[in-house]
């Protein structure tokens, strides 16, 4: 029995009582009567308090669930970048690692370059010591082709007057001969002297000519020689020339290699620190990843207690309610009880005239919507229930300022219509849809399941709502099944704020 039954039995007591003889006595029940009255008004404000600071400590305990599971989402966020972290840093440690290496090979190889180099700038001065003896070689060569020459040409000279001289012994031969045909017998002797002089001068002036031939080509030989030896001299000061600026350039590899030497062991030094201050870090990242998984999971476990705790205050806010205590979440009640009646009703008129089929209404097809994001459904009586309930939530909406929505979902958590301000059509944005078209989808958050799960006659469930770019609101929903000939169809929906 109630506080508000026990005062009026206790009225009907003192009515039925027999009237006292004593006016003392009648003085005395009134006094009762009236400390019951007080006592009765105190206990209702007591109580109406209690649900007032039931009803707000229910939305403070949602509203840390909320917090707490934000957090442990973003700690188990946090977690998931430390240990990518890690793995980065494990990466940069493995191409330190294979620097390190590559550095190592790149300072044996520029070793053995060094080496290569050395011997080949030895070679290459040994090779200019070389073209220079060749240059010096064909220079004495050329000047010795110079004196044979001159050599050359004065025995041209010499043979030209020996040339001379026996054409002169030629005229004295045949003046000779002449002489001696007119001395008659005394100058036979004499003739044949003449004779062989003048042989001996032909001879001599053919062995001249001769030797002036020889000359000639000698001297054609020399003069080639000597164009091929100033070509060869020319050829040699140019390959010493290259073969100098060879040397240079050999110079400039062997130093440009011993300052990539240095570099490369200052890389391989600075590797091995990379790889130490990775391992380093490594660990200590990984030793904080775990700590923050940890803390993640406390956080959750702490935000799920909160969460029940939430349930159970919501549950002895929905039992003052019950008893019949006035608070602000009854009207909210009477609303919601309303709402689902409306649609009840409003289903079975549509089965009786024949505008929805029974089965229609309690089908498990949903068919998908192509191109829709988020992904909405077609069923069996969504057209119908759309028109039947548009109207009918919108109106319930208007009751209250405070009504954030009225809407009517199936045992999966379909809804086939939400109000007009959240069931516009899809667009390109799927972060627009997600907040402007919320009809015809299936909401398997864990508000949304629980009512459509709910068999309870009333269920309040108070939690923290995500409005976009991490704006949240603190809101109550109201969950009343909706019984469609005997069977429940589902949950109406109230939420307010």
């Amino acid at each position: 029995m109630n506080l508000f039954a026990q005062k009026k039995t206790i009225k009907d007591a003192s009515i039925s009582e027999p009237q006292p003889d004593q006016q003392t006595a009648l003085q005395k029940q009134a006094e009762r009567i009236a400390a019951l009255e007080k006592d009765n008004a105190v206990l209702q404000r007591i109580v109406d308090h209690m649900a007032h600071d039931l009803s707000k400590f229910g939305l403070d305990m949602a509203g840390i669930s909320g917090a707490m599971e934000c957090i442990s989402g973003k700690s188990q966020g946090t977690s998931g970048q430390l240990k990518n972290l890690v793995a980065e840093f494990a990466e940069v440690d493995h191409c330190a690692v294979s620097i390190s290496q590559s550095m190592a090979k790149a300072r044996q190889i520029s070793d053995e370059v060094g080496t290569e180099i050395n011997r080949s700038k030895i070679s290459t001065d040994e090779a200019i010591s070389s073209i220079g003896d060749l240059i010096s070689d064909v220079s004495s060569f050329a000047n010795n082709m110079s004196e044979l020459n001159d050599a050359m040409e004065s025995v041209r000279s010499a043979t030209g007057l020996i040339e001379a001289i026996a054409r002169q012994t030629n005229l004295l031969a045949l003046n000779a001969t002449i002489e001696a045909a007119r001395a008659g017998d005394a100058g036979k002797g004499f003739a044949v002297v003449a004779s062989e002089v003048k042989q001996l001068a032909q001879n001599t002036t053919a062995a001249t000519e001769e030797i002036d031939r020889t000359i000639n080509r000698i001297k054609n030989g020399l003069d080639g020689l000597n164009q091929r030896s100033s070509e060869a001299t020319g050829k040699a000061e140019l390959v010493g020339e290259k073969a100098g600026s060879l040397t240079a350039m050999l110079g400039m590899v062997e130093s440009a290699i011993t300052q990539m030497d240095a570099a490369t062991r200052d890389v391989s030094e600075q590797s091995a620190r990379v790889h130490e201050t990775c391992n380093s870090f490594g660990s200590t990242v990984n030793g904080f990843s775990g700590h923050v998984s940890s803390t993640s999971g406390d956080l959750s476990k702490f935000s799920a207690r909160l969460s029940e705790i939430t349930d159970t205050l919501d549950g002895l806010v929905v039992s003052i309610v019950e008893a019949g205590v006035e608070t602000e979440d009854g009207k909210y009640v009477a609303l919601a009880r309303d709402y689902a009646a409306q649609v009840a009703s409003a289903f079975e008129r549509a089965i009786s005239d024949g505008r929805l089929a029974e089965h229609a209404l309690f089908t498990d097809v949903y068919t998908k919507i192509e191109g829709s994001n988020p992904v909405q459904f077609n069923t069996p009586y969504a057209d119908v229930a759309e028109a039947i309930l548009t109207p009918i939530q919108e109106a319930i909406a208007l009751k209250s300022n405070a009504i954030v929505y009225a809407i009517a979902a199936d045992r999966k958590g379909y809804i086939a219509a939400h109000m007009k301000q959240f069931s516009k059509p899809q667009g390109k944005d799927p972060a627009w849809n997600m907040a402007n078209a919320r009809n015809r989808r299936i909401f398997e958050d864990k508000v949304g399941q629980r009512a459509a799960r709910n068999e309870k006659p009333l269920l309040l469930q108070t939690y923290r709502r995500n409005m976009g770019n991490e704006q949240y609101i603190l809101m109550k929903e109201l969950n009343v099944p909706i019984m469609v000939r005997g069977r429940r169809w589902g949950n109406a929906r109230l939420a307010y704020k």
